[in-house]
This record gives C-alpha cells, structure tokens and sequence, in this order.
C-alpha cells in the first residue's frame, strides 16, 4: 500500500461549523482534503461555510450604500459575504453608520475621546470613537457628543427594573416609577434608598392650591403662620379640617419652654398634674402663675359624686347649703369619713353677715353701749334672739 493510500485510510472526514455566526450546520472536511490543506502547510481547518449558507450566498448580490457621513456623495459596497452574515444575526437590512473607503482613512487620522458619562456622580467615561465623531461632525467642527452611560454603568442599568414607589402625601394611595435611570443616579451619590416625591396625581392637584396665612392658634395673638398647598392637599384627601398652629414668634416660645408639674387644686391630695408648654402659651396673659386644676386620680373621683344638699347650721333657718363633689373629694382626701358632713351655713345666712354692721345700742336702763355683733343680728332676724335693750350689768341686776 503506497503512503498516500496509507494516509487516506488513517484520515476520517470531519464535521466542521459553519463560518456564518449564528448558524448551526456544518461542513464536511473530507480526509483527502485535509491531507491536501497539510500539504500546503497549514496548522488550522479552514473557515467555510455549510451547503445551506453557500446556497444562500450565490442568491446575494453585492449592493452599492451610499456613505453614511452627512454630505459624502461616496459609496461603499455591501458585499455578499457581509450580507450572509448579517442574515446569520437576523438582520436583512444594512448597517447605516458605514463609511466609504475616503471617509474611513478620515477617520483613521481622529483621535477617539474619553467622555464623562452621563449619570450624575459617576465618574466613569466611555469613548466615543472616531467613526461615531465623524458621523456626528457637520463640518464645523464643532460636534458634541451624545449623552451616553459608561460600561458599569450600563452594566448595572440592565439589571435593574423600575420600581412603583408610595407617593410621599399623607393618606394617598397611589405611586410614583422610580426609574432605572433614576436609581443609577441614586446610587452613584451614595443613595440605595428612594426619594420621597409624589404620584402624577397629586402633582396635579397640588398646583390648584396657594399658600394662605392662617391665624396664631394662641388667643389674642394677631400674628399669622403659612398654611402650605401641600398640608392642604393632605387635609383635602384626608377630609379632615386645617389643625390650627402657632406663629413662628409663640413656636419660640414653645420650644423655649418646659412643662410644668403642678400641685391638685384639692385640699389634701398630693398628687399633681402638667401644665404643658402649649398651655403655658395659652395663659401667659395669667399673673398669678399656672390655673389651679385637679390631677388626673382627682379628676376620675369627683366623677362619682354628686352635690347634697345640707341644712344650715344655723338655728332658726330654713335653708341649705351644697355640699359640692369637690369639698367631699377634698375631705376624703384629708382622711374624713364619707358619711360625716360638715355645719356650715347657707348663702343667705353667709350674705346677711356680709351685708351686716355691727351696731352700737344704748342701755334703756343705764344710756350705757351695747355692743350689737353682725352674728346676733343674725340670730334676731332668724327669730332665735330679740333686739337687746339693756347692757349686760344692768341685765344682771334684774335677774
């Protein structure tokens, strides 16, 4: 057996892939022609296409494309091999950034340039090449380039998706599209959280509102403070009406002030309750320092009782006198019995003493003073005593 036989018999054909990228097939590399190709020195298969493609490529036709440079009357040429490539990708249509052969060595002598890319706070750059600038170039000289992303950048801009985020007003319900643009930019300040911004609709109803001056919350206070379109936004979806708020002078005061701890106003008890900052704002006109109130236990216990009516303790009178919830509460608080009442007199009595003077009366007997007290007037005009007529010496001898 000659070599060349022995060398036949040795070589198997092989199923090569097909040049045209994206293709599937392959082409048979038979052992004759491989022992050819060895001959003719190389180390490496070569590149050729499948049946189906070659098929394909004899139907093309090489197609004469204007240049894309803007103003170049040039052309260049699609040719078949490109054409059947571009069909391996899925595209039928040629490219529109080609240039012609001129255009192309003008290229040649364009630096490409590092530009910043266009997130804010990044500052990575990506380049716009030579070709790109050419294209863009009117002829001044004078291009600028376009607003693109660097490549981590838009890396990172692939794998995000936009996000609904809550609208920031009180009491709505929709959202707002935190873009992936947005959150590029987000992240390249050092942010990973969103901003607190509002939906599309309350946009739009926040321009049909003005900011209004409202009166000071504190009586007597002719200052004013700014009721803002958004509190009323938030009002009108709430359907709540404006809470009042203090001026920004009594705001001052307010945080310059503390609250108070004050003593019960009933006798006896040592609790205390608060006099609050807002409070103290409310009374500033007071002298006389904080309103004298019952403490929240005081304020729970008067609730279960009620006035009672009580005779005047003085004899000889037909009235009564209140025995009010808050005197019952205080004579608790003191260690009284419940079931054990005080004497006192009723307010006719208490208004005849206030109206009274003590008189001076002279002795029918001896012309000497009698000293007439507001309280024996009192027992007279309740029919217990009479009118004295005669001092007490005198009255002594009589006896």
């Amino acid at each position: 057996m000659t070599l060349k036989a022995s060398l036949f018999s040795n070589l198997k054909d092989k199923h090569l892939p097909c040049r045209i990228a994206g293709c599937p097939n392959t082409w048979t590399f038979t052992g004759e022609e491989q022992i050819g190709w060895m001959r003719e020195g190389h180390d490496h298969p070569p590149a050729r296409m499948c049946p189906s493609c070659f098929a394909k490529f004899n139907q093309f036709e090489d197609i004469t494309l204007p240049c894309a440079k803007e103003g170049c009357e040039n052309t260049w040429v699609w040719t078949r091999a490109a054409q059947i490539h571009a069909a391996g990708r899925g595209r039928t249509q040629p490219p529109k950034d080609h240039l012609c052969d001129t255009c192309r060595k003008t290229a040649r002598q364009i630096e490409s340039l590092d530009v910043p890319c266009r997130i804010k706070g990044c500052q990575g750059t990506w380049v716009w090449h030579a070709q790109d600038r050419l294209l863009a170039d009117s002829g001044a000289g004078t291009a600028e380039p376009p607003p693109r992303m660097c490549d981590a950048c838009y890396t990172r801009f692939q794998s995000l998706q936009d996000k609904p985020i809550p609208c920031r007003v009180k009491g709505c319900h929709n959202t707002w599209p935190w873009t992936r643009h947005m959150q590029l930019e987000a992240a390249a300040r050092g942010f990973d959280t969103p901003p607190k911004r509002m939906c599309a609709t309350c946009a739009t109803r926040l321009a049909t509102f003005t900011e209004q001056p409202m009166p000071c919350r504190i009586s007597g206070c002719e200052n004013s403070w700014r009721l803002t379109p958004l509190a009323q936004l938030e009002a009108a979806i709430a359907g709540t009406d404006i809470a009042p708020r203090m001026c920004d002078a009594h705001y001052q005061q307010w945080t310059q002030l503390a609250d108070r701890t004050v003593k019960c106003r009933i006798a006896g008890c040592t609790h205390t309750w608060t006099w609050t900052r807002g409070a103290q704002l409310h009374d500033q006109g007071r002298k006389l320092g904080p309103p004298r109130r019952l403490c929240d236990l005081c304020n729970d216990a008067i609730k279960a009782l009620s006035p009672i009516e009580l005779p005047c303790r003085n004899e000889g009178c037909t009235h009564t006198w209140t025995y009010t919830p808050e005197m019952q509460l205080a004579s608790l608080r003191k260690g009284f019995d419940a079931n054990t009442h005080p004497r006192r007199m009723c307010r006719d009595c208490e208004r005849f003493l206030t109206e009274a003077h003590t008189q001076d009366l002279t002795c029918e007997k001896c012309g000497c003073d009698i000293l007439w007290t507001k309280k024996h007037q009192l027992h007279v005009h309740l029919g217990q005593w009479e009118k004295p007529t005669l001092c007490t010496d005198c009255r002594r001898g009589n006896d």
